[in-house]
């Protein structure tokens, strides 16, 4: 069974994937023109198709973003326990 955490340990959770999935982004950017130069020049289809791999990842990793900044929502009247199970 998950343990339930505290609400300033959800917060401090949620600023940890944000951080983490920015990173990661920009990490995956970084890899997608490296390989995408050296997959022009060198003519290499592999390495294109790694370079487009690594554009999903970070694409990934924004969608993550989202979902992460949805679920912290506070409850409305629409979702009286809030947008925890979003992401």
């Amino acid at each position: 069974m998950k343990p339930v955490l505290k609400r300033g340990e959800q917060m401090e959770r949620r600023k940890n994937i944000i951080r983490t999935s920015i990173l990661a982004v920009i990490a995956n950017l970084l890899l997608v023109g490296l390989k995408g130069i050296i997959g022009v020049l060198s003519g290499s289809i592999a390495i294109l198709m790694d370079a487009i791999n690594n554009l999903s990842d970070a694409l990934s990793s924004i969608i993550t973003i989202i979902g992460t900044r949805i679920a912290g929502k506070a409850p409305d009247k629409a979702h009286p326990y809030g947008y925890g199970r979003i992401e």
